[in-house]
């Protein structure tokens, strides 16, 4: 008996780990079954879907905007377009001053005891 319950856990976690390396892997694009079996279309898409295809020379730009003027929209072929959020820029670094500060002013007061002098004047002075 415990060695059938070991070899069903056993079986049971197998699954788990293929599980998880599958949508690891693969990621949830698997969960879209009927763009994977062929219920998809691939005729140009010529309703309204909210994507534009505009073309400027060699450049084409997806945009969810119509073309801009002196842009030509272009028929949407088949296949899937996948939009993802954007990343915010990393705030822009402090300027560098013009020179790096002296050392010396750096170190604090010179009117003020070091701390070598604080430390010697508290083991001196209890």
């Amino acid at each position: 008996m415990k060695t059938s319950t070991s070899i069903a856990l056993s079986g049971v976690a197998l699954i788990a780990v293929a599980s998880a390396a599958f949508f690891y892997f693969v990621g949830p694009a698997a969960l879209r079954l009927p763009a994977l079996i062929g219920g998809g279309t691939n005729a140009p898409t010529t309703h309204n879907t909210g994507l534009h295809k505009c073309k400027q020379g060699g450049t084409v730009v997806y945009s969810d905007a119509p073309c801009a003027a002196g842009q030509q929209a272009q028929a949407m072929g088949g296949g899937a377009v996948t939009v993802v959020p954007g990343r915010r820029p990393k705030p822009a670094l402090p300027a560098m001053p013009a020179s790096l500060p002296n050392a010396r002013d750096l170190a604090g007061d010179p009117n003020q005891p070091s701390l070598r002098d604080q430390y010697i004047d508290r083991v001196v002075n209890p």
